[in-house]
């Protein structure tokens, strides 16, 4: 499955030319500390993962056309969080890594349907990519949830990871790779449950699944198989501290995504500050 490259990056600055009124926008500022429930060490598939402190800058706006969101997040910029076992064999400790997420769904005649295009782009000690997915989606309600399926194709450049440079399955990975590409599905869903006038419940899911993935790809991602699923799973409970101040305390389940592999350990707590503007 190919499409022109130069196309598929034009795409992406539809964001910079739509054109419409400005419905609502809101800004949030957290500070945000992640603990692991389970070991972090050479045993896991994701030996990179690492308990740390997490500065975030989110942005969610809805147009006249439909919504785009964007969040960056910066990993323990000062490096304060703890390592893990293969990090000090590394001599690493913990390191900084910034990641930029970026969703738009622009509806299309004045229907349910959407053109969807997302990115998430990584950058740390261990590893640059680039992720793009383009295609459509579709809004929906499901038990009190906002639920948002989608479909389309994604493209992802590589520039460095731990692979680089291996034999996995045949393929030789060289360093600076790029240019792998697969099919995708992705659902979210979402819904804040208020429990009084001041405290409230939030749930929301990422799954993702892609499919007809190239060589390349399940090089890269250390998976022989042309399929592969995920997850990002969090249950959290939000209170007010004052104005626009609030804390809250959420369970996270990660699930081949972000670095985690298939071994089920992503387990994480998290404790946030959060400033909403």
């Amino acid at each position: 499955m190919k499409i022109s490259r130069t196309a598929f990056f034009a795409a992406l600055l539809i964001p910079g030319v739509c054109q419409g009124e400005l419905l609502e926008e809101h800004w949030i500022f957290s500070i945000a500390n992640e603990s692991h429930l389970s070991d972090t060490g050479l045993g896991s598939e994701a030996m990179t993962k690492q308990d740390r402190q997490i500065y975030k800058l989110i942005r969610n706006s809805k147009y006249s056309w439909g919504d785009y969101d964007t969040a960056i997040h910066f990993d323990d910029p000062f490096k304060m969080g703890s390592s893990n076992s293969f990090l000090d064999q590394e001599g690493v400790g913990a390191y900084t890594g910034v990641r930029f997420f970026s969703t738009l769904n622009k509806n299309l005649y004045n229907s349910k349907l959407n053109f969807w295009l997302y990115n998430a782009f990584i950058s740390s000690y261990y590893i640059v990519e680039n992720n793009n997915y383009i295609g459509f989606s579709w809004d929906t309600e499901l038990f009190g949830f906002k639920v948002r399926p989608a479909l389309g194709y994604n493209y992802t450049i590589s520039v460095k990871s731990p692979i680089n440079g291996k034999d996995k399955f045949g393929v030789h990975v060289d360093d600076g790779t790029n240019g792998i590409s697969s099919g995708i599905f992705m659902l979210t869903a979402s819904r804040n449950i208020p429990i009084s006038q001041d405290y409230q419940i939030g749930v929301g899911l990422l799954y993702e699944a892609k499919f007809a993935r190239d060589s390349m790809y399940n090089a890269v991602s250390n998976n022989p198989n042309d399929t592969g699923y995920g997850h990002h799973l969090r249950l959290g409970f939000t209170f007010p501290i004052y104005d626009n101040f609030s804390a809250s305390a959420t369970y996270i389940s990660k699930y081949n995504v972000t670095g985690y592999g298939s071994d089920g350990d992503g387990n994480i707590f998290e404790a946030a500050i959060s400033y909403r503007f």
